[in-house]
């Protein structure tokens, strides 16, 4: 449909006249029988969306967060439901027919994509209700007296009594090999109130392959094997990666490092659970992480050449986001944690030598996070929602002063060239940008962003690295899932259920 280009997990209107999407950072909406697309909210990577007939939509905005609402109409999204301990993400709300309560996944910190300690949960508009339905690590739907949902590449349906609202009977396969793409913990079926089922076969290859590209965006070769790769950083010499992968098994993500120029892939850290978000000490001689093996994220340190333990580095913030850099004069680290009732997500520094309490770097009422040093130490680029969807920024430090807006139409993730005179980033519709930077007495100067190459789907969290002279770009490729290209249909499929 014009309008929709780059849509993803579209969504109907209660009375089937609408669809709501995601695309450019936005949620949107557009109707069935064509037209302009109207976008409705911020929603800077959205996992899914329901709508009842109250013209209420309940929303995932983020890869990480709480669900949100907000009116059909249009305007600024509320969260709705709130984190327990350890939940990472809530995505993939399913109204009920009453358009009161609802059903969503949750995915738990060291749950990953497969894990026994994600489920889905059930909840309410009004807050009133909040409690675990069934273990899950799916999607969610309900449909003639049945909640839907895949485990292990099966499409399960449980009967379930919408005036008790629970559970009321054993859970029954009704189709298998069901397309699942563990990135997004998404399975490929959908399902109508009057008995109609859709689904795809096959089975998702999760992960992605690390390419090379130069700066038009030409592949230069591939690195180590396809995995599910999730953080990734060259270090300081180039001639190394860190990167986060899960194995697909287990669920559990561990540090591994790949030779630049053997490809050969060392495994780094063996705990069990999730070490994401490796960044390198300016000698290149140590590697830090954050892990969630004591339950919330933490940071850790540890020898590249295995001489030494890992050492943590203490920090009061429960809600830690994630490590993101490491100053050239290895004093100081930067890392996103939120102020719980307090503040969104804010850029913090610690010290890794001395490991003095965390010192506030921003706490502002918006999200900031990705933050990364120049080399100099002088300025600090970083991510932040302020203007209602995801931008680049660059501000001073550590005295405080103007901050300067990079991007002008949307950025994650920013990278500087070696010697600061470039910052790079991606577009939400994945195009690799480039902006000329330079500082004097009076402040700095932001060129134009220009727009490098396309970058391709990256098989879940997209991110990059670039080689100190910005010639050079690593990134992730998904892998291509083995699936049949048409659609299986089923009419009255509970029907099949009734079947000794």
């Amino acid at each position: 449909m014009p309008g929709t280009e780059g849509a993803r997990y579209p969504f109907w209107s209660f009375d089937s006249k609408s669809i709501g999407f995601f695309a450019d950072g936005k949620l949107k909406k557009i109707d069935a029988a064509g037209g302009p697309s109207v976008a409705l909210c911020n929603a800077p990577s959205g996992r899914g969306g329901t709508w009842n007939r109250d013209g209420v939509i309940v929303f995932a905005p983020a890869a990480e967060g709480p669900l949100h609402r907000v009116s059909s109409g249009g305007g600024e999204s509320v969260p709705l439901t709130e984190f327990k301990r350890n939940e990472e993400t809530h995505r993939w709300p399913c109204f009920l027919p009453d358009g009161r309560h609802l059903l969503y996944f949750v995915r738990t910190r060291g749950g990953a994509s497969f894990s026994d300690q994600n489920f889905v949960m059930l909840g309410s508009l009004d807050g009133s209700m909040n409690r675990k339905l069934v273990q899950a690590s799916s999607n969610v739907n309900y449909a003639a007296g049945h909640v839907l949902f895949v485990r292990e590449g099966t499409l399960i349906a449980q009967p379930f009594d919408l005036f008790r609202l629970e559970l009321t009977g054993a859970a029954v396969p009704i189709a298998e090999r069901v397309l699942f793409d563990a990135a997004y913990t998404h399975a490929a079926f959908s399902v109508s109130q009057d008995g109609i089922l859709v689904f795809q076969e096959g089975s998702a290859a999760a992960g992605s392959t690390l390419v090379w590209c130069d700066r038009s965006g030409k592949e230069l070769g591939v690195l180590g094997q396809p995995a599910i790769y999730n953080r990734l950083r060259l270090s300081p010499d180039g001639q190394v990666v860190a990167v986060s992968i899960t194995d697909s098994r287990s669920a559990q993500a561990n540090i591994w490092t790949i030779d630049v120029t053997r490809g050969v892939q060392s495994r780094f850290t063996f705990a069990e659970a999730l070490d994401t978000d490796p960044v390198w000490s300016p000698d290149g001689a140590r590697l830090a992480y954050s892990s969630e093996r004591t339950g919330g994220k933490s940071v850790f340190v540890m020898s590249v050449g295995g001489l030494s333990s890992e050492e943590q580095i203490p920090s009061p913030l429960s809600q830690m986001g994630g490590l993101s850099d490491w100053s050239a004069d290895g004093h100081r680290m930067i890392i996103s944690a939120s102020l719980p009732q307090q503040t969104k997500g804010d850029l913090w520094v610690v010290d890794p030598s001395t490991k003095t309490k965390p010192v506030p770097v921003t706490q502002t009422p918006f999200d900031e996070s990705e933050g990364q040093f120049s080399a100099d130490g002088r300025w600090i680029a970083y991510e932040s929602d302020e203007s209602g969807k995801p931008e680049i920024y660059v501000m001073p430090y550590p005295t405080a002063g103007r901050k300067y807006q990079v991007s002008t139409a949307g950025g994650l993730k920013p990278k500087w060239r070696r010697d600061g005179k470039e910052v790079f980033y991606f577009a939400p519709d994945l195009k690799l940008m480039s902006v000329e930077i330079s500082a004097d007495e009076s402040g700095l100067k932001v060129g134009q962003a220009k727009s490098l190459f396309q970058m391709p789907p990256a098989g879940g969290d997209t991110d990059f690295d670039v080689t100190a002279d910005g010639q050079k770009f690593l990134i992730k490729r998904a892998l291509q899932s083995k699936s049949d290209s048409l659609l299986t249909l089923v009419v009255n499929w509970p029907a099949e259920l009734a079947k000794p």
